[in-house]
């Protein structure tokens, strides 16, 4: 079962009769359950899971139910792209509708830089600066060495919310299919009063995150 959350408050301003949605991509390989996750990031760029299309193809129908997209926007990694696609031909499929699909290199992933492919105990104890700001979720003391840091983030936050500006002025239906440390940074960024998204590291692949809806709730669980 699929979780919309509305953002109806947000630095996009987004006209109320026009939606962006923002995803995050299906699972890929290095997706495991946080006991044996290690970082992936930036760095390490999979192709999405062979039962990826099936769950996308549920997303979907949640995802036509809110919009039918006019464009989807993916980063330039696999995952995003893979998701993308396949996201692309159901919808299509399911509604008749032409949809254009467009690269956006700021919806990249967070480049965790040196805690690439070390699981929590180990970030912890070789990075525990690096490691406890993100699992404490303190993103204005993110600094990834070797990696990305909260000024790199925040720059690329808000080159991504002038990206989407105009983009929203030509299109009514935005769907962005973007990743999962990143997602939340951006929300973290654009939304902030919305902390239930950003600051929770469990971040459910079939959630809806719904930025110019029409209504007075902030918050729909479907």
């Amino acid at each position: 079962m699929s979780e919309t959350i509305r953002i109806t408050r947000s630095r996009l301003n987004i006209p109320s009769n026009k939606k962006f949605v923002l995803l995050r991509h299906a699972k890929a390989p290095h997706n495991k359950p946080d006991e044996v996750a290690t970082f992936a990031g930036f760095r390490v760029d999979n192709h999405l899971n062979p039962e990826a299309s099936h769950d996308i193809k549920e997303l979907s129908a949640s995802v036509a139910e809110i919009c039918v997209p006019d464009i989807i926007l993916h980063s330039n990694m696999i995952r995003s792209r893979e998701t993308a696609e396949i996201l692309k031909g159901f919808i299509e499929e399911s509604s008749g509708k032409k949809i254009l699909l467009r690269e956006i290199d700021n919806f990249n992933e967070i480049d965790v830089g040196d805690l690439t492919g070390l699981t929590d105990v180990q970030s912890k104890e070789k990075y525990p600066q690096a490691a406890f700001a993100f699992y404490e979720n303190r993103f204005q003391d993110l600094d990834f060495p070797d990696g990305d840091n909260y000024q790199s983030l925040s720059l690329r936050a808000d080159k991504l919310a002038a990206e989407i500006g105009p983009i929203m002025e030509r299109f009514d239906n935005v769907l962005a299919v973007g990743h999962g440390m990143f997602n939340r940074f951006i929300v973290y960024k654009l939304a902030p009063e919305y902390e239930r998204i950003w600051a929770s590291r469990a971040y459910p692949y079939d959630r809806i995150i719904l930025f110019g809806a029409e209504g007075i709730l902030d918050e729909e669980k479907t």
